[in-house]
């Protein structure tokens, strides 16, 4: 009886969700608080492995930005946190249901807190009166972040870029990125193989089958100033019924714990490909299997006596892919550049 009512509240806030985006864009604040229910309550327990899990198949299968959800989750925690350390000095705060506050704000106060806790007090008064524009915050977190590349300062990209080094050379696995990307590349066993039977044979005889294989596949997605960038994206006609009909494949490639864990974007391809993979070294298969949207496929490279192996773990399931089109005309232009 228990799963049975979790279930069915989880539906109630799943659609509770979409209402609003659908009617309310601009009121995170109930975004906030209807994800925090799901996830302090543990309502996704019953049919996903994570919190995260769940996020990720919710924003697919409602065809939402995950990014957008985890801003405006983090933006209520930041709130939380700051409102708290406001009450202690004696400074009167409006609840959240209340607050007119920017959640782009917030997330963006929370990031220079980290590199300038100095500032915390005067700054977080400001965000809270909207005495601040979000112009000067960007300036503000400008100039205090760490020197990295200039596309990384993205309001909605995920929290692990403002430590990307640090992770990689935490928790990185021996298995880096060049490998992944040379097994994908020299093996289509990942995608399928050609259809050998006798009748089939004949008929596609005159067709040549064949891959095309691009890394750093550039798309828009809209949650970004610049476009995101596909590890690897992949135009075949090895596993469709007809030769000239394409499929189109992105691979994310996942070589640490934490970019595996705080990737908040790379569900956003699915507007733009028929097939979503995840493509992580053999240490981190549990952890993407307990994380990775439902019917994203993963693919596991292992290596044993200096040698690699590339093992499907499970196939992906075929996506509704709104901006393919858009796909099919870059990948024409790269191609027309070669």
């Amino acid at each position: 009886m228990e799963e049975i009512k979790n279930n069915s509240l989880l539906e109630s806030i799943e659609k509770q969700i979409t209402d609003l985006i659908s009617l309310d864009k601009k009121n995170w604040t109930n975004f906030y608080t209807l994800l925090k229910k799901v996830e302090v309550e543990k309502l996704w327990e019953e049919k996903y492995n994570s919190f995260t899990q769940w996020l990720k198949d919710f924003s697919i299968r409602n065809k939402i930005h995950e990014s957008i959800l985890w801003q405006r989750k983090k933006a209520g925690e930041v709130y939380h946190k700051y409102s708290e350390i406001q009450k202690e000095k004696g400074i009167e705060v409006k609840p959240l249901e209340t607050a007119n506050v920017s959640a782009e704000n917030l997330v963006l106060l929370d990031k220079i807190m980290r590199n300038s806790p100095s500032t915390s007090t005067e700054l977080a008064e400001k965000v809270f009166n909207n005495s601040i524009t979000g112009k000067e915050l960007r300036q503000i977190h400008n100039s205090v972040r760490p020197i990295r590349h200039s596309d990384l300062d993205d309001l909605n990209d995920s929290d692990e870029k403002e430590n990307e080094n640090e992770k990689v050379s935490e928790d990185s696995s021996p298995v880096n990125t060049t490998d992944i990307l040379g097994m994908l590349f020299n093996t289509d066993s990942w995608i399928g193989t050609k259809n050998e039977s006798e009748n089939k044979k004949n008929y596609f005889s005159s067709f040549v089958t064949k891959a095309q294989l691009l890394t750093e596949f550039p798309v828009f997605t809209g949650t970004s100033r610049h476009s995101r960038r596909i590890d690897l994206f992949c135009a075949e006609n090895i596993t469709t019924e007809y030769p000239w009909n394409l499929n189109l494949h992105g691979v994310e490639i996942k070589i640490s714990k934490g970019d595996l864990l705080n990737d908040h974007k790379y569900t956003e391809y699915s507007e733009f490909v028929d097939y979503l993979w995840l493509a992580v070294p053999q240490d981190l298969q549990e952890i993407a299997e307990q994380n990775k949207f439902t019917g994203c496929g993963l693919i596991v490279i292992d290596r044993k006596n200096d040698k690699l192996i590339l093992k499907v773990i499970e196939k992906p399931k075929k996506l509704d892919s709104l901006k393919r089109e858009e796909t099919l005309t870059s990948l024409a232009l790269k191609l027309m550049m070669k």
